[in-house]
């Protein structure tokens, strides 16, 4: 059986999508779960680590 070019093209733009889509929805999880804001460090986490 020969391959055909039209069906290969069609499967690297499905494959394309699919991978795009998936940088999409780790860029979302990324800026909306982790917006880059630490949280404060209490004193006590300070000392803790000093020992």
């Amino acid at each position: 059986m020969a391959r055909q070019p039209q069906a290969r093209h069609n499967m690297m733009i499905f494959v394309a999508t699919i991978f795009i889509l998936a940088c999409l929805i780790a860029v979302y999880f990324a800026a909306g779960f982790h917006p880059g804001d630490p949280s404060p460090v209490s004193s006590s986490a300070i000392s803790s680590m000093s020992r």
